[in-house]
C-alpha cells in the first residue's frame, strides 16, 4: 500500500509544469470573473470554472501522462473484489470523484441529483474507454462504480449543505 501512494505522488509530479500555470491561470481569471459578476452568478461561474480545471486534471493524471501498458481489461462487475492490493485503488476512485459531484451541484442554479449521476458516470466511462483505446492504465467497469458512487457522495454533501443553509432560523418557543 505504501508503494501505490509512493507512485501517486510521483504521478503528480510528472505532470508537466505548463499544466499547473495553466490552471492557475484559468484560476486567476475565475477570480476576477467573480469581483466583475458579484453575487450568485460570480459563485457559479468560479465554481464551473474550478470544475472544469479538476477534471482537466483528472484527466491528464489518469490517462495523459500514464506509460503505455499492455494491460488486461475487467468488465466484469465486482470481478476483481477478491484482490486485497486493489483496495486503496477502490478508495482513491471514491475520493477522487467527490468534488466532481460537489461541483456540479455547485456550478447550477436548479442542480438535479439524476443529471449529476449522468455527468459523472459520463465522464467515468470517458476516462475508461480512453484507458482502453490509448493502452494508458487498466480498463475496470469497477473504475465506473466507484466514481460514479463518489461523484454522489460529493452531490449528496453538496444537497446537505445546501439543505442546512437554507433551513429557516428557529425562532420563539421552538428555540427554548
Amino acid at each position: 500500500m505504501e508503494e501505490e501512494i509512493r507512485l501517486y505522488y510521483l504521478s503528480l509530479a510528472a505532470v508537466p509544469q505548463y499544466v499547473y500555470e495553466g490552471l492557475l491561470s484559468i484560476l486567476c481569471l475565475g477570480i476576477v470573473v467573480l469581483l466583475v459578476f458579484k453575487g450568485k452568478d460570480g459563485f457559479i461561474g468560479i465554481s464551473k470554472l474550478v470544475l472544469i480545471e479538476y477534471v482537466f486534471l483528472i484527466y491528464c493524471l489518469i490517462v495523459l501522462i500514464r506509460p503505455i501498458i499492455d494491460a488486461e481489461c475487467n468488465f466484469i462487475p465486482f470481478g476483481n473484489y477478491g484482490d486485497p492490493d486493489l483496495f486503496l485503488d477502490r478508495i482513491m476512485n471514491v475520493v477522487m470523484f467527490i468534488p466532481i459531484g460537489f461541483l456540479l451541484g455547485l456550478g447550477h442554479k436548479r442542480s438535479i441529483w439524476w443529471k449529476t449521476l449522468l455527468i459523472g458516470m459520463s465522464f467515468s466511462v470517458i476516462i475508461e474507454i480512453s484507458q482502453l483505446v490509448l493502452k494508458r492504465g487498466c480498463c475496470d467497469v469497477d473504475d465506473v462504480i466507484h466514481n460514479t458512487l463518489g461523484c454522489m457522495i460529493g452531490y449528496g454533501i453538496y444537497a446537505l449543505g445546501k439543505a442546512a443553509l437554507l433551513r429557516p432560523p428557529i425562532t420563539g418557543a421552538r428555540a427554548q
